[in-house]
């Protein structure tokens, strides 16, 4: 329920705490170079929404160098007449009432930014989930072929040698029947050492395939951890840009808010629930003068954004 007495909380002025050159970069958000289709279209769509700011950031920039401001002061003139004059002589309420639409639809629009903001950053949140199962599915695969490599190459030269032992031993055997007294070992030992040669030789042939798929993997996985980290900045940009956004919203919610109590207000005085004062009338004149140089200020404070 709105409260029904003057004591208004007085509208600020925006204060975007060196958040312009961030709001500016929102504006014109640039297209992603990564090779990923769901990160592609989600800073797509971040891009669009810094259209979206900046376009309703430069119509109530337009309607405060108009409007907004001309009403304003408009409405003090008229309110200034409490003094005087009975409440049910004047009818400032309804320039409050257009006013308050205007202002209640500017707020919506910077809402509905910073809640599609928080909607695209959860969705990176998710697609990030995914591509860290993708990166330990690939390290474990990875992994496992490494292991399978070196396995290859063992059991390769552990066959060599065994098919060594057995040439070199059938070797050995022949000769000592020809010639008994001549020591065979250093025959044996060269077969041996031939055969692991050439196992560990074929062990790296035949596992040249597995390399090749090491290296196709490695690839990606370097491919998900750029991604990964690509999505982590785009976050981080996302909390600031909402930040930026939400202080236009708490801006121009404060707006509305003081036009709704200035209404409701009135509807109270004309029905004789609400006590017409020279304090009273004093609190809501501050209000409106604060108001209207909050207004002001928006206009130099938003000015460089829009450009």
């Amino acid at each position: 329920m709105i409260p029904t007495n003057p004591n208004f909380t007085y509208p600020t002025n925006l204060e975007l705490n060196g958040l312009e050159s961030t709001l500016k970069r929102f504006a014109n958000y640039p297209e992603s170079k990564i090779k990923d289709e769901i990160i592609s279209k989600l800073v797509e769509e971040i891009g669009l929404q810094g259209r979206t700011f900046h376009l309703l950031t430069k119509a109530s920039l337009t309607q405060c160098q108009g409007t907004f401001s001309s009403s304003t002061s408009n409405i003090i003139q008229l309110l200034e007449n409490f003094k005087t004059k009975e409440l049910v002589n004047i009818k400032p309420d309804l320039m409050i009432s257009e006013l308050a639409k205007e202002f209640d639809l500017i707020k919506s629009g910077y809402k509905d930014i910073s809640n599609t903001l928080q909607k695209i950053s959860k969705e990176f949140q998710s697609h990030k989930s995914f591509l860290n199962n993708e990166q330990n599915s690939l390290n474990q695969s990875i992994l496992n072929l490494k292991y399978s490599i070196r396995q290859e190459k063992l059991n390769s030269i552990k066959t060599g040698i065994i098919f060594g032992f057995g040439i070199g031993s059938l070797s050995n055997f022949t000769t000592v029947i020809i010639l008994p007294k001549f020591d065979c070992g250093l025959t044996l030992f060269t077969s041996m050492f031939t055969g692991g040669l050439l196992g560990w030789y074929f062990g790296n042939k035949l596992s040249f395939k597995f390399k090749q798929e090491v290296l196709i993997k490695e690839n990606q996985l370097d491919n998900l951890i750029q991604n990964s980290q690509y999505i982590d900045k785009v976050m981080d940009n996302i909390e600031l840009f909402k930040d930026g956004v939400n202080l236009f919203e708490t801006f121009w919610s404060r707006h509305h808010y003081h036009m709704i109590s200035t209404q409701n207000f009135i509807h109270n005085a004309r029905k004789g629930t609400a006590q017409i004062s020279n304090f009273n009338i004093k609190s809501i004149l501050i209000s409106w003068e604060r108001a209207k140089v909050s207004l002001d200020n928006y206009e130099m404070t938003v000015d460089s954004i829009t450009k």
